[in-house]
């Protein structure tokens, strides 16, 4: 990711576990799939998976 950059050591870390909810979208869910941590820099980056359902979100009042 930051490697030509930075020149650091990454970890793969243990995601988060369960989803991550959104209060005005109650429909979707929110998962972090994977991340990654960049050593002694308390930096990190991850991947997530969003779902939704798009039906709920398309009746939902503005």
């Amino acid at each position: 990711m930051l490697q030509d950059r930075i020149p650091a050591s990454f970890a793969a870390v243990a995601p988060r576990a369960g989803p991550i909810r959104v209060v005005a979208l109650p429909s979707a869910r929110i998962s972090e799939i994977r991340r990654v941590e960049v050593e002694g820099s308390g930096l990190s980056a991850s991947e997530y998976r969003v779902c939704a359902n798009y039906m709920a979100l398309m009746l939902r009042p503005i």
